[in-house]
């Protein structure tokens, strides 16, 4: 299935998941460390949590791709969304690595600025796309939607072992955002500066591999 073919809703969201993967990684890493120095390690940790919990809620009422995408088409739709989140993943702390500390305000002011045209385009130009659904959605649908949701999630959470696999994953997460989170502060607060290597170690290390090769009578 060619990107070109897709259907406008996955091309909004593709676009707009991948900017706000990039922009997210750009400050999320080291916004901890700003907090902390300036709010305290405590503070730090309660602001910290507010995402995590936010992104929760979003997937319990977000929707689905399912329903534009045909089943031969699914696995290469969700692998592409996957790589986007990836790629932020990996070059957003490395750009923030620099931006973050030279250009606080206006990195965080770009990622304002483009998740609200992000926003703007999921209300102009996303559609419902589930057949046999009104184009308009009222206040009031949505409040049943959601209502509905949770009477779903009930069911869901009434099967114990399913309940014991999602709190083994909860877990997990909160194991692995303590890295994400927290290793910053410690290099920040007890590892020295230090550089990786000088240019002084580098040819030091190339004449004592030629000698090596070549033999010491060659110097």
């Amino acid at each position: 299935m060619k990107l070109h073919v897709w259907d406008v809703n996955l091309k909004i969201r593709l676009i707009g998941e991948g900017l706000f993967n990039l922009l997210f990684w750009m400050y999320f890493p080291f916004i901890t460390v700003y907090f902390s120095e300036a709010l305290g390690k405590q503070t730090a940790g309660m602001l910290m949590s507010i995402p995590p919990l936010i992104s929760i809620l979003g997937s319990m009422v977000g929707g689905s791709l399912a329903d534009l995408i045909s089943d031969k088409a699914r696995r290469q739709v969700f692998a592409t969304f996957t790589t986007a989140h990836n790629i932020g993943a990996v070059l957003g702390p490395a750009l923030g690595a620099f931006f973050f500390f030279q250009y606080r305000s206006e990195l965080l002011w770009t990622c304002t600025i483009v998740m609200l045209f992000y926003t703007v385009a999921i209300f102009l130009r996303i559609r419902e796309s589930m057949p046999g659904t009104s184009q308009k959605v009222s206040l009031h649908a949505v409040s049943t939607s959601i209502k509905e949701q949770w009477k779903g999630y009930g069911v869901i959470f009434q099967d114990k072992i399913f309940v014991l696999y999602i709190l083994a994953g909860v877990f997990s997460i909160i194991t692995i955002m303590q890295l994400d989170l927290y290793l910053a502060i410690y290099i920040t607060q007890h590892v020295p500066s230090q550089s990786l290597h000088t240019w002084k170690d580098v040819i030091d290390l190339l004449v004592d591999g030629a000698r090596r090769d070549l033999g010491p009578d060659s110097f």
